[in-house]
């Protein structure tokens, strides 16, 4: 049984067939046959090259599943199987092995499915190039024409191919960063313990230097000291704003019972009056002040 230390190239679209739940089709078949001429050999490879259409979705879930075990063959980090699958395609393309438009069809589709942003330029190249198709113009890519869209859409391949994959990982990490920095908030709010054996292993997981480690560490314990600060102030002012609009009212009032007659004389009207511009400063300067915590707080 030879497993698959050095698969051949098209392996990097079926994991992604696989992770992205398509549809099981004739392309994993043609692969399976594939792998058998170039020296992989397994039970269930075997079996999966023998399969023809119609297939049946559910037992080629269990086949293929079987099939890439017997392999050895990982797709458990569904976010780099993706990428892999992203470069696949546009390394396809750059060697003119698949056409240009066909697989900025497949990069769009794979951007508005899965809420990829690292892949919105290839969707709008796509609706770009579709409307210059069509109509001559397009309002997507500033300076693409019929002459030049070609050659921009391959000029992004190149860049992304240079680029994207770093921009990926640093995307990657920052999510992983990010999702440690909420949970480690939660654990010091809440005062709870059990959990901090975790994300001390968390912490170790993001590869970080010892002083980049202690740095966002001092870093969240500040956020948290602004936060619960900024949180007390909201509630002083909060009270001061409950404080000011009880005073708008009672001065109202005082106000209204004047003009009804019951109440009567100037000494009634200064108190109307003091009381009513005593509410109004207190819960605007109140409502001000809240509105700049709150924001402090995003």
């Amino acid at each position: 049984m030879k497993k698959a230390e050095s698969p051949i190239p098209s392996t990097t679209e079926i994991l992604a067939f696989k992770v992205l739940n398509r549809y099981t089709d004739k392309r994993w078949v043609d692969w399976a046959v594939d792998m058998l001429m170039a020296g992989f050999d397994t039970e269930h490879l075997c079996i999966l090259a023998g399969e023809s259409e119609p297939l049946d979705f559910f037992e080629m879930q269990s086949l293929t599943t079987k099939v890439l075990a017997e392999l050895d063959l990982d797709y458990s980090d569904r976010d780099q199987i993706i990428l892999n699958y992203v470069i696949y395609l546009i390394d396809q393309a750059l060697a003119g092995e698949m056409d240009g438009f066909a697989v900025l069809s497949k990069l769009k589709d794979l951007h508005m499915e899965q809420d990829l942003d690292y892949l919105y330029n290839f969707y709008l190249l796509y609706w770009a190039k579709d409307d210059l198709l069509e109509m001559g113009q397009q309002g997507y890519w500033i300076g693409a024409t019929r002459q030049n869209i070609d050659r921009i859409v391959e000029e992004q391949f190149i860049q992304f191919k240079a680029n994207g994959f770093i921009n990926f990982k640093e995307m990657q990490r920052q999510g992983q960063i990010d999702s440690f920095s909420s949970e480690y908030k939660k654990q010091r709010k809440s005062r709870a313990t059990q959990n901090m054996g975790n994300l001390e292993h968390r912490l170790k997981e993001l590869d970080l230097s010892p002083e980049q480690e202690q740095d966002l560490l001092i870093k969240l314990d500040d956020e948290l000291m602004f936060e619960e600060l900024c949180n007390a102030q909201i509630k002083r002012q909060q009270s001061h704003l409950n404080i000011g609009l009880t005073l708008l009212t009672v001065g109202t009032g005082i106000t209204a019972l004047g003009w009804f007659g019951l109440l009567t004389g100037s000494r009634i009207y200064l108190i109307s009056l003091g009381t009513l511009a005593s509410g109004l400063v207190m819960a605007l300067n109140a409502k001000s002040r809240l509105v700049l915590l709150r924001k402090g707080l995003k």
